[in-house]
């Protein structure tokens, strides 16, 4: 109970006020929720108001209905209508004739101003049909966000049906740091992807450990359950909260009057796709299906309505692994057939490898099952429930690699189990005061399963190859897996309340937003040891040149376990001076609260002065504000204007970093020579528990530590935009263009404070780049020895976590969109972007973030593009009319490639980050040599040219821009992206109400017009090495480098075309 009463006391008076809304009767605001927002005003013919008539808003579908009475400026609101519909307004009063609108059909965060006009008489008009997309609903969010509706679900190709795959389609949604695939955690307006919100339904749904993604498997919430969902960029609203770069809001369905559902299948196979992918590798056998089903209806007709939805995903898939089996295999590994026959025949005869295929061609299986359930029970016109549930659980056998030259046991398995349960209740407690209370409780569990449980083990071989010579030195690896096992499990708690009072022309919101998170993880990273053979003969030997262990010291599987808390209160006003002109100002503030310690470091302590028991508390005030002008009377023209501050949860897990690395929980142990232990693999698959920990009388080597800074904050980001749309043929055609700009500060990265205040001595022929060991320790082929750049011996790095990056980003959109007759429809849009920072770490493990290149000292931040940075993106979307019930529909997405560093592939600076060092990743940024220079040697100028002049490098006109600089961060992009989606749909003839649906679904058509068209085309890594360290003069102080003659040259990769066959049955 020390979390709760540690939440009471630290949080319990800075939030006190976001308390007050939950002790008094709340109302809530549509905004961040899932409903929509009518209001309008009733007159005369004479244009005179109507008060008191009575106003009825009932959903045709479902039979509920809410009725207001004007005020006596003949006003009604009707604050939060479930979306969906039809909807129909009914409004009477004495002496005037009824007036009976129909067809307003309501979507994610529209505000619809539906004005009626009633005539004297005493007999009834008829019904007059309103079109919903006649109205302008959704001008309190042009250019600020992207809604794809339930129509758009249906029409467009998805790729294995996760609603996440359209959210692309949004101007600004990037694809940049994902190898050119939008998934679940991509990033928003160039953000990091932790600063994007998932809301299920008005409640939080991402995993909240990593910060990032919805779900582990490929979809945790089925499409069948989804009736549309909103991509956020620059919504000004209180609501919406924890979202620096943008938010996914989703509204799930729910069950009408009507009993109705659906069955359907999909599947793509080998049979429909091509011979080979972009590397020019057969496609082999595979087999994907998808099927389900969906039912709604009514318990009690016009009372209690209920939706449930099953989807599963089957994929049957081979891999490979360690597999030489002809010349072209010998080629590509680098490794002799003999050499894997003789390494197979040691692990069997001295390491107990298990009798049975280990290597070649493999099967494995990917199965997800998705489950989702909702009640809806109007209990009376003033009160509404909800309760729904989502549950999906996921296996993905042999779907984590260690190394690709491996053995299969070496491999392990993903699985996944995710649980959510929402009730909410929403009230109108008056004629103008609604209310919205939600409660949601959440339960993940995410694991990686290990094949065996062993410690790892890597063989060095070089071989030879068939066209002769030999092959570059190859690591083979048996035993264990790195990531494997490990658990993480999520509890959430969330309690969501608002309240919204509705005036003639204004409105008050007030609300409170919370989050109690119990989050626990067991990382096996390194805890299961590492043994090294340098060639196949030690490992026959069982000679091993080195054995590494992080042995926990505390127990065999170190669970660090916290609580987090998030709260937020909010207060919005919303102002009308005139009939085209809203206002609406509010403030919003969150705190974020880590309740749960490290240990306490003294050693740690008396060095830096630090301590690595900080919990931090965090408390943001984000003021709003926002104006919306439609100019004149005909309502063509529409301006929005918006500014305001948000903040952005961090991703959790680096306080896990820091409890596992207090240094009480783990020895780092590394033998070499005679100390390394024999290995008794044999003994070791008998009981992980005979695994060698820390020998007697053996010297750990110094601790690894990570802690919070003392003053960490969240990030905060400061948005603006501005925003304009053009509606002409009564809204069938808009086109609108938006400019955004957003500042964020306080980004986190990780600060080494066991480095060298000042460094050794520069590099006076590389621009003065810092190196921080002495040059005298430097060897002749470039060696060094990264403790002489450690102040204090007894530590390794001591990575500090602190709030002192930033980001800048700005775009100016252009989009376009043309309703068609008969369900066809057009959309388009083209962005240009630019996102900067000096710093791109996300998440996860602390060490990543020294992985950042820089151009010298590593603790100074670099400034460049953002790594999901993206400059321009074309989109295009929609439908033909549908003819003969057939109809095409197609999405095509381009988009700059992302970007990347040319770097030294060597720790050269001593901050022991490259090849040769703990971590092979580069950071060191390259310097741009110029060839002409006076006693440069003759063949490393000449390699220089061809380098720099090479028609195949990419990156040559920057390189000979850059000539005597040390290149900049990200300054290179890989080449623009597009694909191409479409999708062929027939509808058969319809018997008594049931339909069904063929579909034909080809992703990544281009290639299926021209075998070359369609590929990813990327440098290989996420940055490049344009240097390689031959050698180090000590005399002049210089670095001697070979230049990597392939620099710059990119590798067509992906996959061409595939088909999918679907069938789709309504009743």
């Amino acid at each position: 109970m020390r979390p709760l009463s540690s939440l009471l006391r630290r949080i319990g008076r800075s939030l006190a006020v976001g308390l007050i809304p939950v002790l008094a009767p709340l109302a809530p605001l549509s905004a961040q929720a899932t409903e929509g927002f009518v209001a309008g005003s009733v007159r005369s013919a004479a244009g005179a108001p109507v008060a008191g008539a009575q106003v009825v808003a009932r959903n045709e579908a479902t039979g509920t209905q809410q009725t207001r009475q004007t005020d006596a400026r003949g006003r009604y609101v009707f604050a939060q209508l479930p979306i969906g519909g039809p909807y129909s307004i009914t409004v009477r009063q004495l002496g005037f004739r009824p007036v009976r609108r129909t067809g307003l059909m309501l979507n994610l965060g529209d505000r619809v101003d539906l004005d009626i006009t009633l005539e004297t008489a005493t007999q009834e008009l008829g019904a007059v049909e309103v079109r919903a997309d006649l109205e302008s609903k959704r001008a309190e969010r042009v250019g600020a966000s992207t809604i794809v509706t339930e129509k758009e679900i249906r029409q467009l190709p998805i790729q294995d049906r996760s609603f996440a795959d359209l959210s692309i389609i949004a101007p600004t949604t990037s694809r940049a740091g994902t190898g050119g695939i939008i998934t679940s955690s991509s990033s928003i307006a160039g953000g990091r992807v932790t600063g994007t919100d998932i809301r299920v339904d008005g409640v939080q749904a991402k995993n909240t450990l990593w910060g990032a993604g919805f779900g582990r498997g490929p979809y945790s919430l089925s499409v069948e359950a989804v009736r549309e969902f909103e991509v956020v960029t620059n919504v000004y609203d209180v609501t919406q909260g924890r979202q620096g770069a943008g938010a996914v809001n989703v509204a799930t369905r729910a069950g009408t009057n009507t009993t109705a559902g659906s069955l359907f299948a999909y599947n793509r196979n080998e049979a429909f796709t091509t011979n080979t992918n972009f590397l020019g590798q057969p496609i082999t056998t595979f087999d994907n299906w998808q099927f389900g089903g969906a039912l709604g209806g009514a318990l009690r007709k016009d009372k209690l309505h209920y939706f449930v939805a099953y989807d599963r995903q089957q994929v049957a898939e081979p891999f490979s692994t360690l597999q030489v089996e002809n010349a072209a295999d010998w080629a590509r590994t680098q490794v002799a057939p003999d050499s894997v026959a003789r390494f197979l025949d040691i692990l069997t005869r001295q390491y107990g490898l298990p009798t049975g295929r280990q290597v070649g061609t493999f099967d494995r299986g990917n199965t997800l099952n998705t489950v989702f359930g909702r009640l809806d029970w109007q209990m009376n016109e003033a009160h509404r429930a909800t309760l729904r549930t989502t549950f999906s659980n996921w296996f993905y056998d042999n779907s984590i690699p260690d190394r690709e030259l491996s053995v299969l046991e070496s491999r392990g398995n993903q699985k996944s189990r995710e649980v959510q349960v929402m009730a909410s209740i929403k009230s109108n407690l008056a004629s103008r005061t609604t209310n919205d209370f939600r409660l949601a409780y959440t339960n993940r569990i995410l694991e990686n399963q290990a094949n065996v449980r062993l410690p790892r083990a890597w063989v060095n071989v070089s071989s030879a190859l068939p066209t002769g010579g030999t092959g570059t030195n190859q690591v083979l690896q048996f035993g264990g897996q790195r990531t494997s096992p490990e658990l993480q499990t999520e509890v959430s708690y969330q309690l969501v309340n608002v309240l919204r009072l509705d005036r003639d022309r204004s409105a008050f919101t007030l609300g409170t937003d919370h989050s109690l998170n119990d989050l626990s993880m067991f990382v096996s990273i390194e805890t299961d040891g590492l043994f090294q053979f340098p060639n196949l003969a030690a490992l026959e030997a069982r000679r091993p040149s080195s054995f590494a262990r992080l042995v926990p010291l505390q127990e065999l599987e170190p669970r660090m376990n916290q609580w987090v808390y998030d709260g937020g209160a909010f207060a919005q006003a919303e102002f009308r001076p005139r009939n085209n002109l809203t206002l609406s100002a509010g403030l919003r503030a969150d705190v974020s609260a880590f309740l749960s310690a490290a240990n306490r470091n003294e050693a740690v302590e008396q060095a830096f002065g630090r301590r690595t028991d900080v919990k931090p508390t965090d408390f943001a005030l984000q003021p709003r504000a926002q104006a919306t002008w439609t100019p004149g009377t005909s309502g063509r023209h529409l301006l929005r204007a918006g500014s305001g501050y948000f903040t952005a949860q961090p991703h959790y897990m680096v306080q896990i970093n820091h409890l596992l690395n207090d240094g009480s929980q783990l020895a780092d142990v590394l033998l070499t020579g005679a100390a390394v232990p024999t290995p008794d693999f044999v003994s070791y698959r008998e009981s992980f528990a005979n695994v060698p920990g820390v020998p007697a009388g053996a010297t750990q080597r110094p601790s690894y530590i990570n802690m919070f800074g003392a003053d960490f904050k969240v990030p905060r980001t400061w948005k603006s935009d501005l925003a304009y749309q053009l509606r002409l043929r009564d809204g069938g055609l808009t086109l609108g263009a938006s400019a955004q700009y957003a500042h964020t500060s306080e980004l986190y990265r990780y600060f080494d404070l066991n480095l060298r205040d000042q460094p050794e001595f520069r590099l006076a022929n590389e621009g003065n780049r810092a190196v921080f060991v002495p040059a005298a320790s430097i060897t002749a082929t470039g060696g060094r020895n990264p403790v002489l750049a450690r102040p204090f011996s007894q530590f390794q790095r001591v990575l500090e976590l602190r709030s002192d990056a930033a980001q800048h980003q700005k775009a100016l959109v252009f989009d376009a969109a043309v309703r068609l007759p008969r369900g066809g429809s057009l959309t388009g849009s083209f962005t240009f972007n630019e996102t900067r920072d000096n710093s791109s770490f996300n998440c996860c493990i602390a060490i990543t973030s020294v992985f950042t290149p820089v151009p010298s000292d590593p603790r100074v931040p670099s400034w460049g593009a953002s790594n999901t940075d993206f400059r321009h993106k074309l989109v295009l979307y929609g439908a033909t009319p549908e003819v003969a019930g057939f109809q095409f529909s197609a999405r095509v997405i381009g988009q700059s490639g992302s970007p990347w560093s040319a770097t030294v592939a060597q720790d050269i600076n001593g901050d022991d980050v490259g090849a040769g060092s703990s971590f092979a990743n580069q950071n060191d940024l390259a310097f741009v040599f110029d060839p002409n220079t006076s006693g440069l040697r003759q063949g490393f100028a000449d390699s220089l040219r061809l380098v720099y002049n090479n028609p195949a490098n990419i990156a040559g006109s920057y390189l000979r821009s850059q000539v005597g600089r040390i290149a900049d961060r990200n300054a290179v992009r890989n080449p623009f992206v597009t694909q191409v989606d479409v999708r062929l749909s027939q509808r058969l003839p319809s018997v008594r109400g049931q339909k069904a649906q063929l579909t034909l679904d080809v992703f990544n058509a281009a290639s299926l017009l021209n075998h070359n068209w369609g590929g990813v085309r990327v440098v290989p890594g996420a940055n490049q090495a344009l240097l390689n360290v031959i050698g180090f003069d000590q005399a002049a102080r210089e670095y001697r480098y070979r230049v990597n003659p392939n620099f710059g040259r990119t590798v067509k990769s992906g996959n061409r075309y595939q088909m999918q066959l679907g069938i789709r049955y309504e009743f």
